[in-house]
């Protein structure tokens, strides 16, 4: 992929563009003074892939285009008017964490404090850590972030947990609007495990 990554790096700096790509997603970013036919610039990018053997899903290729702070979908039969790139949402305005991430980390936090409050607040390994391993691994409590900032000392099993990644969201994107879907966790893991 790297000979096709700079062919189309090429023709986007030709056209005063930006593409990046992670693994299989990529996104490729025209002003629209040097865009021309969308449509165009779409089969110009779907010729140069399929040198390397690579076809674009249709359902997944998604043209946008923004004018002032609104985002339209130009693809046939996009209805969305947010851009979801590698995790993250821009709508136009606002960078945040997808809403799919957040719901996979909440449902995996109810999940292990289901497990928890059904063992007795006990581990597999029937020491009463259970219910510390959960604030460790989903709350600010358990973030590096968190224990650095207080200058506490960190355990070689402190590993960095979600919220430790949406800390380095915020400050990389310089919007605090990240984090507001995580602003009541701890409140959501005490009532988990109230609940069981």
């Amino acid at each position: 992929m790297l000979e096709i990554d700079k062919e189309i790096l090429d023709y986007c700096k030709e056209r005063s563009g930006f593409y990046m790509r992670y693994s299989d997603d990529f996104m490729v970013v025209i002003p629209g003074n040097h865009m021309g036919d969308a449509e165009e610039l779409v089969d110009d990018i779907k010729a140069i892939l399929e040198k390397g053997m690579v076809t674009l899903e249709k359902r997944k290729t998604q043209i946008y285009q923004k004018e002032g702070s609104v985002i339209t979908n130009l693809s046939e039969g996009g209805s969305k008017k947010i851009i979801n790139f590698l995790g993250f949402s821009y709508d136009g305005q606002d960078v945040s964490i997808r809403s799919k991430t957040i719901s996979k980390y909440y449902h995996k936090m109810y999940r292990k404090a289901k497990g928890v409050v059904s063992n007795g607040g006990m581990t597999h390994k029937k020491t009463r850590a259970g219910r510390q391993n959960l604030y460790r691994l989903y709350s600010y409590k358990g973030s590096r972030y968190y224990k650095l900032s207080k200058h506490m000392k960190l355990a070689e099993k402190d590993r960095p947990n979600f919220l430790d990644y949406v800390n380095r969201a915020e400050r990389i994107f310089k919007e605090e609007s990240i984090s507001t879907d995580t602003k009541r966790h701890m409140t959501k893991i005490k009532r988990a495990l109230e609940r069981g």
